[in-house]
């Protein structure tokens, strides 16, 4: 009897809300529907059901009683976890987005019935397109046109032509391009639009990027037809000690020129480069590049210090790029100020370390003099001293710093020199032992 019960009162509560006249109109909230389902309420709303489709296309989601897929016109809301959240509607083929009218650019299927025009009112027209096509955006036609001023075709022209792909020019709103910026078909410098032709400032092809040649023969090719005319200017805030750095032009012999702003470098016929710096032209502060056959040769002959531009950042030389020798009048300085050290400790190396160090001779694998050199095996010192060997990150090898094996071999000293006072001081007292020794017998 439960079921009986249950069914009695839902009949119950659907005749208390809703109208059902001979004609088949249903009214929930209201006793006068004005259509086959009339829905009244003032603090309600309608709830539509909440599906997560799997695509504008799914068919398998939404169930028939009846069979097959949803019918022409069923309407769900979508929570968005597939594709856009709000309603939708089938129309037999796929899930259309109810959207406001104001989104559309056209009618039905976005297609114009005659002009528009779209008024951003200060906002921006953005275009989001699925990484599914090959199309970002694609606007077919023989000309597309912006411009600053619809009264004034010319003046910041961005435009596609017959023949060209792309091209940026501003021609003030007359006949004579200036200004002008281009993609497209080849033509040779001077080719234009308008009556007047435009001079061509760089190309860009397969080889590379030309600037004063339509023809580059390298990655950057610059080219200068006037002579003592400036090429190119590199200027940087980042590095007081140059104003700037000036290629002015080339001459023969596979020579160059440069300025270094407020000095000079240039080239002469005997050298590769060399200069002298502005306002010394006689002076001896130059540096010389001296190329002659295979040998590379770099001269100095300042009267002063070579320094680095920041201090405790720069290294000279690397694992991989050595060089052969050193030549120096005096050793070289390092810093040891006690003022720039932290955590000083005496060193525990000493003659233990010293005495299972293998000292060698040896010749270098790629040094085609075979000279004898002397030293030691990193790979043993690193085992015994490892804080002064390096290895180097790009291949492995191992570097030691010689210098730093003098503290070593000093602590050795000092403890061989303590050894050594110990036999001395120990011998005194043999003395003096088989002195009185000696006394005692001859006075028996």
């Amino acid at each position: 009897m439960k079921p009986l019960k249950t069914t009695f009162y839902l009949l119950a509560i659907i005749g208390l809300l809703s109208t059902v006249p001979a004609f088949s109109q249903v009214g929930i909230g209201t006793t006068s529907p004005q259509g086959a389902l009339d829905i009244s309420a003032t603090n309600g709303g309608l709830v539509i059901p909440r599906i997560n489709l799997l695509n504008i296309t799914d068919i398998i989601t939404i169930k028939n009683p009846l069979g097959g897929g949803p019918v022409k016109g069923t309407i769900i809301y979508d929570l968005g976890t597939n594709i856009t959240e709000g309603f939708y509607v089938f129309n037999g083929s796929q899930w259309q987005l109810l959207a406001d009218t104001d989104t559309s650019l056209g009618d039905t299927d976005q297609t114009l019935a005659g002009s528009r025009t779209v008024n951003l009112n200060g906002f921006s027209l953005n275009f989001n397109v699925s990484n599914t096509g090959t199309d970002g955006l694609k606007l077919d036609t023989d000309y597309l046109e912006l411009c600053r001023d619809a009264g004034n075709n010319g003046d910041g022209l961005v435009s596609t032509r017959g023949g060209m792909a792309f091209n940026i020019d501003s021609n003030n709103n007359n006949t004579n391009d200036n200004e002008y910026f281009s993609w497209g078909q080849d033509g040779a410098p001077g080719a234009g639009t308008g009556s007047g032709n435009y001079d061509e400032l760089m190309r860009l092809d397969a080889t590379g990027l030309g600037i004063g040649t339509n023809s580059p023969g390298m990655k950057l090719h610059v080219v200068e037809t006037t002579s003592n005319i400036n090429v190119a200017k590199f200027e940087s805030p980042e590095f007081p000690m140059f104003a700037g750095f000036i290629i002015e032009d080339t001459g023969g012999s596979n020579t160059a020129r440069f300025a270094i702003t407020p000095g000079n470098i240039a080239n002469n016929s005997g050298g590769a480069l060399s200069g002298v710096p502005a306002g010394n032209a006689n002076g001896k502060n130059s540096v010389t590049f001296d190329v002659e056959g295979s040998t590379y040769d770099i001269y100095t002959f300042m009267e002063g210090t070579i320094r680095p531009g920041f201090d405790n950042l720069t290294s000279l030389g690397a694992p991989n790029h050595r060089f052969t020798d050193i030549f120096l009048v005096n050793s070289p300085t390092v810093t040891s100020d006690v003022r720039l050290k932290e955590n000083i400790v005496e060193t525990s190396y000493g003659l233990d370390t010293v005495m299972q160090i293998t000292p060698v001779a040896y010749e270098l694998i790629d040094d085609p003099t075979n000279d004898v050199h002397l030293g030691f095996k990193a790979q043993q010192i690193q085992e015994l001293i490892p804080e002064i060997v390096t290895t180097a990150p790009e291949t492995g090898r191992l570097a030691m710093t010689y210098a730093e094996m003098i503290p070593v071999l000093t602590k050795a000293i000092q403890e061989l020199n303590d050894k050594l006072d110990n036999v001395i001081s120990e011998n005194e007292n043999l003395r003096e032992r088989n002195a009185t020794l000696l006394s005692s017998i001859e006075n028996e």
